[in-house]
């Protein structure tokens, strides 16, 4: 069983695995912007840098989610693919936005230690997207979470941000392995788990 609100979709998912060593790494660090070359924080932001970021890339940069990144959320998990490959988490106000940010993410927070980071540009500060690790009931370990409003997808911030999510889940969680769970039929999910490094795919019925 799952948490109500954590995902609902009816049909089966695939479940895949990766082993982050450092054959892993390397192989992330080949890509080209440096990926792997980010800035791991400690939770307290230095003088004049963005308040709370959790770790950089040349292009990105994490942080926690707050309940004033409501409009955002708003905007991303009322998305048609949002729906389609998530799920409805019935936000239709910024009040409930604002609410299940609080619920979920900061929660995840303070509870875990990880969660599902906002992803903004580094030049704008523009959130375009969200990315992180994810603890479902039904998984004995953190599966990688990710999604982006469809007008900035396919411009390489997803590769960017869950490889960097992937080595800060090893250099600073302590994670040897993590899950990514994606629909069978979301094709651009499946692409970036595998060229993430995921494998051995499986069944998984979630509900």
């Amino acid at each position: 069983r799952t948490k109500a609100g954590i995902i609902r979709i009816r049909t089966s998912v695939i479940l895949f695995g990766v082993v982050i060593g450092p054959a892993i790494l390397h192989r992330w660090g080949k890509k080209k912007s440096a990926r792997v070359s980010c800035l791991f924080a400690t939770g307290r932001a230095a003088r004049g840098s963005r308040m709370s970021a959790i770790l950089e890339t040349p292009r990105l940069v994490l942080r926690p989610a707050q309940p004033s990144d409501a409009a955002f959320f708003l905007e991303l998990m009322n998305e048609p693919a949002y729906h389609a490959n998530i799920g409805d988490r019935g936000l239709r106000t910024l009040e409930d936005a604002a609410g299940y940010i609080a619920e979920r993410y900061t929660a995840s927070y303070e509870h875990l230690g990880y969660g599902l980071y906002l992803v903004e540009t580094k030049a704008e500060a523009v959130p375009i997207g969200i990315c992180g690790f994810v603890k479902r009931d039904v998984l004995e370990r953190a599966d990688l979470g990710f999604a982006f409003l469809a007008r900035f997808c396919a411009q390489g911030s997803g590769y960017d941000s869950a490889a960097a999510v992937l080595e800060y889940g090893r250099e600073t969680l302590g994670f040897a392995e993590v899950f990514g769970v994606t629909c069978r039929a979301h094709r651009p999910s499946l692409r970036l788990l595998e060229q993430l490094g995921f494998s051995s795919p499986r069944a998984l019925a979630l509900s």
